[in-house]
């Protein structure tokens, strides 16, 4: 699916190119500041796709230094992961037509802020961009555990029906909380719309290291993941 959005996204680029008649040269040295956000989350939901990945919706500042040279701050938080549902019951014990269910629900916030540094590559309207950001992520995650009671019975002309009412004792509620550093390097296309807006559609190359709270063990974890093919489309406005 994301493939097709890149596509999209490289014919609607192409269709705007009579929008600036001045150089790419000239714009640089007249807008130093660009700021934008993260579009691909947005652009994935509209077209129905379930990723199967958490997605960063980010906003950037970028500030130009020369025309080949750029520095960049970055936040924003992470959308949930899909193949991890925030609900998850299972049945711990039954017997008969009685059962007791255990409800697991997954909450929490996941924020991720960098620095870093890019290098502009080309003269003509479509560059090439590599780059590297310093990460810190902080995610704080919520395990709320409690149990729940099925009875199972047969009502009026034999339909069956279930009542569940929730048992007060055995609630739990866990917190973890991780504090991850790590590095981000990137390759981006750029690409001017128009005078003040720019797009730039990149692929990144994750890194983090962090410990785990897993009961009394304290490991250290390290993480590489690379998040498709296009991590990152943003939209950028120059002033």
């Amino acid at each position: 699916m994301k493939n097709l959005i890149s596509v999209f996204l490289i014919f609607f680029v192409f269709e705007m190119r009579g929008q600036d008649s001045s150089s790419t040269k000239q714009v640089l040295k007249i807008r130093k500041n660009e700021i934008g956000i993260n579009v691909l989350p947005v652009l994935v939901e509209l077209t129905g796709a379930m990723p199967d990945h958490k997605d960063l919706i980010n906003i950037t500042y970028r500030r130009l230094i020369k025309n080949k040279h750029a520095l960049r701050i970055t936040s924003g938080v992470y959308t949930p992961e899909y193949e991890r549902p925030d609900y998850i019951a299972a049945v711990i014990s039954k017997s008969n037509s009685v059962a007791v269910i255990q409800n697991n629900k997954v909450g929490g916030i996941n924020l991720q802020a960098g620095i870093g540094y890019e290098y502009i590559i080309g003269r003509r309207r479509l560059k090439h961009v590599v780059g590297l950001d310093l990460t810190y992520n902080y995610q704080k995650q919520i395990i709320s555990t409690d149990y729940s009671l099925v009875k199972d019975s047969i009502g009026p002309n034999n339909f069956h029906q279930s009542t569940s009412s929730s048992i007060d004792t055995g609630k739990v509620v866990k917190n973890n909380y991780y504090n991850k550093i790590g590095a981000n390097l990137f390759y981006s296309l750029r690409y001017p719309l128009s005078k003040k807006w720019l797009m730039t559609a990149s692929v990144i190359l994750s890194w983090q290291t962090y410990r785990t709270q897993d009961l009394s063990q304290n490991v250290r974890i390290y993480d590489f993941n690379v998040n498709g093919l296009v991590s990152e489309v943003s939209l950028f406005y120059r002033f």
